[in-house]
């Protein structure tokens, strides 16, 4: 990632809802998105897998693709993706291996924090 860069991106949920954002820093929105840290449709629906994205220029040029790309039906989004992703794959699925590794746990549904001693 680049600075002064802006992105489209396309999320979809497992059972095939697709969302369609843009953000300046990719990195950071789809982890928002994965663990649902912001309320909305992504966090509704589950669309936590990155299918697609572009790099824009400027922000103007990222917010007019993704109202272009919003206006899409169905099927246009799919071709979009399919060109990019045939198999629908999240793009970002080794982009926070590196937190998991550092990080201690996060308090979820069944996982308790691991202790400070690391037991």
């Amino acid at each position: 990632m680049l600075f002064n860069e802006h992105y489209i991106y396309i999320m979809a949920s497992k059972s095939g809802t697709l969302y369609v954002g843009s953000t300046s820093n990719i990195i950071s929105r789809v982890y928002e998105h994965k663990q649902k840290l912001v309320e909305g449709f992504t966090k509704k629906y589950g669309c936590v897998r990155l299918l697609y994205y572009e790099i824009l220029k400027t922000k103007q040029e990222s917010l007019i693709r993704e109202l272009q790309i919003k206006k899409y039906n169905r099927k246009k989004k799919e071709e979009l993706i399919n060109k990019l992703n045939p198999k629908w794959e999240d793009l970002a699925w080794d982009w926070y291996i590196d937190l998991l590794v550092t990080q201690p746990l996060i308090h979820r549904k069944g996982i308790p924090r691991r202790s400070s001693s690391g037991l």
